[in-house]
């Protein structure tokens, strides 16, 4: 699995470096995984709640080179997570700019962390995954779908998010962007 575009990618020179927008989703989860909440959530506060405007407004451009969705009505989601504070202005944005998507991430809810899992299967990993299948039944499968994260790392969550709109027969006219690229990313 990989993704169509990424603004940014994380390199051994800036592996370890905050202060950077365009890292910061990468920074914060690292120092939380250390034990170290309070410096995740001051890098948080300091540069993404302050400088993430420009971060923001790159991605929507890239979603517009790519597929013009203006007047279409397409969906939007996000590989479940945990950590919502990197997607939400990205959610935000992509409906502000395209006032006809429906975001369906509510259908599909992390219900618990499966990093001790990384060797299973995306078939076993979607056991972890909380689905509404109330509220699926209710979607146009058949619509394009943009799917976009923070940050793609192994693809492993993307892998998850793909077996599960497969599982539910939904469109494979499928488009993905994230922020940043991490080390351990597949392409």
């Amino acid at each position: 699995m990989s993704v169509d575009f990424y603004l940014a990618e994380l390199s051994e020179k800036n592996y370890l470096q905050g202060g950077d927008p365009m890292f910061t989703p990468d920074y914060y989860r690292r120092m939380m995984r250390l034990g170290n909440p309070q410096i995740a959530e001051n890098e948080r506060q300091k540069i993404w709640d302050r400088y993430s405007g420009p971060v923001i407004d790159a991605f929507l451009k890239n979603v517009m080179k790519h597929v013009d969705m203006t007047d279409e009505c397409f969906l939007t989601i996000h590989p479940p997570s945990n950590i919502t504070y990197f997607i939400e202005p990205i959610r935000e944005a992509i409906q502000r700019t395209f006032p006809n998507t429906i975001d369906i991430s509510n259908c599909f809810l992390k219900d618990q962390e499966y990093d001790d899992h990384k060797s299973d299967s995306p078939s076993e990993l979607s056991e972890f995954v909380l689905q509404n299948e109330d509220q699926i039944q209710e979607i146009d499968k058949n619509k394009k779908i943009f799917i976009y994260d923070d940050v793609y790392g192994s693809g492993q969550t993307m892998e998850v998010l793909n077996f599960l709109l497969d599982k539910y027969n939904f469109s494979n006219s499928r488009y993905s962007g994230v922020i940043l690229k991490s080390k351990g990313s597949d392409n």
